[in-house]
């Protein structure tokens, strides 16, 4: 879309430009060097017209552009955002991890201290009660700080960053098609301005009856 667009504003360009040269050269030897017959060489010497051909040649713009830079702004935003979703799971994740290291720990050390044996505690001994403790009070404090961390980026994410973000893309989507429009609505007048002109100039519809 954004290239055949492209191609029809380049189309009434080329188009312009094509006629004034086919004037300026073929027509010119076919009409033996006579000015007056001339389409363009008529109609551009009223300053409104050539102000309406410098106007299409000029100031055509593909509101396509935009639609297709503001797509990948869309794209690398939501890939922002699913950093973020994605970072709050790595820590629901290394929560459950955590979780599961503590309840295997006090696990193994009710089983050393019962005098139990089991595949994870063969190796080890009453000896090293002291450092099991020591592990299992440390994942009790990084099980507390995960679940405060966590609490707070998923407020974060849920009150505030995902509502403002779905907000501030329906604003800004609302914005480009009102701009896509009025940008085709501005092309669309330049181009029947122009061909309105020359339809409405006397020494135009003079030549053109001519034989």
């Amino acid at each position: 879309m954004r290239e055949v667009k492209g191609q029809s504003i380049q189309s009434h360009r080329h188009f312009l430009k094509f006629t004034q040269e086919y004037e300026d050269t073929n027509l010119m030897c076919y009409e033996a060097n006579m000015p007056e017959k001339m389409i363009f060489e008529l109609a551009g010497k009223r300053p409104e017209v050539e102000a309406a051909v410098q106007n299409v040649k000029s100031n055509l713009w593909n509101p396509f552009d935009w639609i297709f830079y503001w797509c990948k702004g869309e794209i690398y935003d939501l890939k922002a955002l699913m950093v973020a979703v994605e970072q709050r799971a790595g820590l629901e994740q290394r929560l459950r991890r955590t979780t599961t290291k503590k309840m295997e720990a006090t696990e193994d050390l009710g089983r050393i201290q019962e005098g139990k044996a089991s595949i994870r505690t063969v190796f080890k001994s009453k000896d090293d009660t002291s450092s099991m403790k020591v592990q299992i009070e440390s994942n009790e404090r990084e099980i507390e700080n995960l679940e405060v961390l966590s609490d707070i980026v998923t407020i974060h994410l849920g009150k505030d960053v995902i509502p403002t973000f779905k907000k501030n893309k329906l604003k800004i989507y609302r914005q480009m098609i009102k701009s896509l429009g009025k940008i085709e609505i501005q092309n669309a007048h330049a181009v029947a301005l122009l061909w309105s002109l020359l339809g409405q100039d006397k020494a135009l519809q003079s030549a053109l009856k001519q034989p």
